[in-house]
């Protein structure tokens, strides 16, 4: 793997590892909207809504890509639609109530 020291994601590649910095991402755009409608359908616990204005400096839309994880590592998102995504954290989240292990 090669780094760019000019590129602040990279940096230059230092001591006996270098820096690597992916978006893990699925090149797929979900909206506030379609996350809470899944969600709700993906368990019986509501979800408080409140719409408010858009928030000055947000972008209308923002997709990760996960193409350089996937060249350099070899990685790919295990779920590809958002009811699968958002169930299996649910379901990971029932499991482990309490988070990860310290």
């Amino acid at each position: 793997m090669a780094t760019d020291p000019a590129d602040p994601r990279t940096g230059p590649a230092t001591g006996g590892t270098e820096p690597l910095i992916c978006n893990l991402g699925n090149s797929k755009g979900f909206s506030n909207r379609e996350i809470v409608a899944s969600r709700s359908r993906s368990s019986a616990v509501p979800i408080a809504v409140k719409i408010g204005a858009r928030r000055a400096g947000d972008p209308p839309i923002l997709v990760a890509s996960s193409e350089r994880a996937a060249t350099e590592l070899g990685w790919r998102p295990r779920h590809d639609n958002l009811e699968e995504m958002i169930g299996s954290a649910w379901a990971w989240r029932r499991a482990n109530p309490a988070g990860y292990a310290e």
